[in-house]
């Protein structure tokens, strides 16, 4: 954001849906074709496949889409008509901070050679149903043109309103559904699936650490290892054992209390 070589466009919003859906939204986008037709989709994107890797605690979803004309917003952006090779690619440091890189170059190119967009996410969950959602759009063409900047932050703000309303929208359908009804995630959600076994991975082991780390309460067993069948019935017996004498005591404690309020 602060490179000479690069030009940014910035955008923060509250959106009304859990964290996670933010990340699904930006690890598969297949999406763009149907939510985003006048900005950065095309019917194109969901006829290309997605290739998924995984190293350690990062996912990257990467598409590639040669020989296709570039989606309207960046043809307008760039003054470019013709095919090109688009592709996209999200990188997902799990557990909140996701990168895409994206681009067009010239048909068969590498891709450092054409038009590249970083756009920086960062998601920051503010409770179970709502979080922030900060945006930067970097560019490396048209860096001083003031016009090109000020047509990306319109377009782009629209994309991110679309975004909004789609997953505001999915985040009450998911409060208000059937306990039996669940996700289904195809070829396409490659990425999201890795990136939730992660995350969840994460949570469990934060969990462990967590309890861990807490003060165990005082009387509270220090043997937790699961028992054997006989000693788990000496237990049991000792309990029904010791549960008849407490009852007993309760019975004549009962018992002397009326008789010395009887006396009396």
């Amino acid at each position: 954001m602060n490179d000479p070589n690069w030009a940014s466009v910035e955008h923060s919003l509250q959106v009304d849906c859990r964290a996670e859906l933010v990340h699904d939204n930006l690890l598969d986008l297949t999406h763009e074709s149907f939510l985003h037709k006048t900005t950065v989709g095309d019917d194109y994107t969901y006829e290309y496949g997605i290739t998924v890797e995984v190293d350690d605690n990062v996912v990257l979803v990467d598409r590639l889409m040669p020989s296709v004309p570039a989606p309207p917003l960046y043809a307008d952006t760039m003054r470019i008509d013709g095919n090109w090779d688009r592709f996209h690619a999200t990188e997902f440091f799990v557990p909140n901070n996701l990168t895409l890189h994206s681009g067009i170059t010239a048909e068969g190119a590498p891709r450092e050679e054409g038009y590249l967009i970083k756009v920086l996410n960062a998601i920051t969950p503010i409770d179970a149903h709502t979080c922030w959602y900060y945006y930067s759009f970097a560019r490396n063409f048209a860096v001083d043109n003031v016009e090109a900047t000020e047509q990306l932050r319109e377009g782009l703000g629209l994309v991110l309103e679309e975004d909004k309303d789609a997953l505001e929208a999915q985040e009450l359908g998911m409060q208000t559904r059937p306990g039996r009804e669940f996700d289904v995630l195809i070829a396409q959600d490659g990425g999201v699936t890795k990136a939730r076994r992660i995350h969840q991975a994460l949570l469990k082991k934060e969990a462990k650490e967590r309890e861990a780390k807490e003060p165990r309460q005082p009387g509270a067993p220090a043997n937790t290892k699961p028992i054997g069948a006989a000693a788990r019935r000496q237990a049991q017996k000792a309990a029904a054992a010791g549960a008849g004498r407490s009852a007993a005591e309760s019975t004549t404690s009962a018992e002397a209390t009326s008789t010395a309020a009887g006396g009396r």
